[in-house]
């Protein structure tokens, strides 16, 4: 990302999702993206490496922000969801 928040239309985007100490270790990360303030989403295939997940963002021409949604499940069947509007802009 650029010094304004803003990332290339067509660009890399890790999650690494951290499980607090006795809480059990992760099993699954799965990430969304909407391009339009959360009215859709779209579901990016991940690549896992090292302890993080790795996804290549497609923006549309007209979008102006990415919004994310993380999901992490652990094998004890806990887990969250996070949501961030507007997590970063569009250059």
């Amino acid at each position: 990302m650029d010094l304004a928040g803003r990332a290339k239309r067509t660009s890399v985007f890790s999650v690494k999702p951290v499980v607090p100490a006795g809480q059990g270790r992760g099993s699954s990360v799965r990430l969304e993206v909407s391009y339009d303030d959360g009215a859709s989403w779209r579901t990016q295939d991940l690549k896992a490496a090292n302890g993080t997940w790795q996804a290549r963002l497609h923006a549309p021409a007209g979008a102006d922000y990415v919004s994310v949604r993380v999901t992490a499940k652990q094998l004890n069947d806990g887990g969250v969801t996070q949501t961030v509007n507007r997590a970063f802009g569009l250059k």
